[in-house]
């Protein structure tokens, strides 16, 4: 019979999810897992498997964390929707915050020249929720009369949309600074502007 875990995994997986988030998962050492996380190595192993194993649960947190803003948020409000994600990703936040470091996600993506394909199904799986997030935005704003666009339209507008996030995400990983990334986020949404139809 299993013994009962003497730990809160959430709590666990969220702290390894800022470690990864701040310091990528190549430069992640399992010191520094024991650190962020308060268990022994030997615990960490029982738990998660491995390191990839905890990378992995801190992938799905990471995902099930984004669902609200990429499943609701975003699609529902439209084209206003669009540009408070670009706004929520460049605002200021605390040197400490993991913000600064980008998206795990996207840095993951960055960071990871063979990735496992437990890892690349994780990847992937968010890349497609952003993407429809995108997707679905656009074609309320369509339903809306706020723009005019045909389905070919839209899914390149979509496609358009998630590489100026994975740029903008890169610049903010690179300079350690949300706020890097405002001038890109200024001329995206100068973009998105000249899609709305004439009020």
């Amino acid at each position: 019979m299993a013994r009962p875990r003497s730990f809160c995994e959430q709590q666990v997986i969220n702290a390894a999810m800022n470690a990864f988030w701040q310091h990528g998962y190549e430069a992640t050492s399992m010191c520094d897992l024991e650190n962020a996380t308060g268990l022994k190595r030997i615990s960490i192993y029982n738990a998660f498997g491995d390191k990839e194993g905890m990378f992995l649960a801190a992938l799905d947190m990471y995902h099930e964390q984004g669902k609200q803003l990429f499943q609701k948020d975003v699609p529902n409000a439209g084209l206003d929707g669009i540009e408070m994600l670009f706004d929520k990703i460049s605002s200021k936040s605390e040197c400490d915050s993991p913000n600064h470091c980008g998206c795990l996600m996207v840095n993951a993506l960055l960071d990871i020249n063979k990735s496992s394909p437990a890892i690349k199904d994780r990847l992937l799986r968010f890349k497609t929720q952003v993407e429809q997030a995108f997707h679905k935005a656009l074609e309320n704003a369509r339903e809306q009369q706020v723009i005019y666009a045909d389905n070919d339209i839209i899914d390149k507008r979509a496609k358009y949309l998630c590489g100026c996030l994975w740029g903008a995400i890169a610049t903010i990983r690179i300079e350690q600074d949300p706020t890097a990334s405002r001038a890109m986020v200024a001329i995206i949404k100068e973009t998105i502007a000249q899609w709305r139809n004439p009020s």
